[in-house]
């Protein structure tokens, strides 16, 4: 007979159902409950753990946040044909919009329970107003009303992302 390592019997037990043995170490546990009948078995081939898409999802946030945000006063002034008293009205209605919206969107997660389902909406409606803005007209009011709305499914995007991690890390420190 031929003797198993504790990590291919840890995931044969796991794909019998059954827990994997306690010599096993955490991250052939954490790997074995990818096993199971988790929404998170896609990453088995790759042997990632789970969270580690969440970091890459902090990390390109942040990298397309940080690489846009300095250059959107001149894409106004360039695009649009803004005044600099104009764009600073749009650049000032941004954190206003996000503290009226964002406590809507925890309350709206909190009520639903389905943080990584909201999250994923308003991503597709942020990526689907990003790909609009060369559609919309050379004024003022337009640019405004254009930015408030896409604000709207803008804000919130990290405390849904913060929210729905700690879910993750609950989920996989049992």
């Amino acid at each position: 007979r031929v003797r198993l390592r504790d990590g291919a019997r840890g995931r044969r037990e796991a794909q019998r159902g059954r827990e994997p043995p306690r010599d096993a170490s955490p991250r052939r546990r954490v790997m074995a409950k990818t096993d199971a009948a988790s929404p998170y078995r896609f990453l088995r081939p790759l042997r990632l753990h789970p969270l580690h898409h969440a970091k890459l999802w902090y990390f390109f946030t942040f990298l397309g946040w940080g690489s846009i945000t300095p250059f959107l006063p001149l894409f106004f002034s360039r695009a649009f044909g803004l005044s600099p008293d104009e764009i600073g009205y749009v650049n000032c209605t941004r954190p206003l919009v996000a503290f009226v919206m964002s406590p809507l969107w925890g309350a709206l997660v909190d009520h639903t329970g389905s943080h990584r389902v909201v999250l994923f909406a308003k991503n597709a409606l942020q990526g689907i107003g990003f790909f609009s803005l060369k559609l919309i007209p050379r004024s003022f009011a337009v640019v405004w009303a254009y930015t408030v709305a896409q604000e709207m499914t803008c804000c919130a995007n990290n405390a849904l992302a913060d929210s729905a991690t700690g879910q993750m890390c609950r989920c996989f420190s049992r």
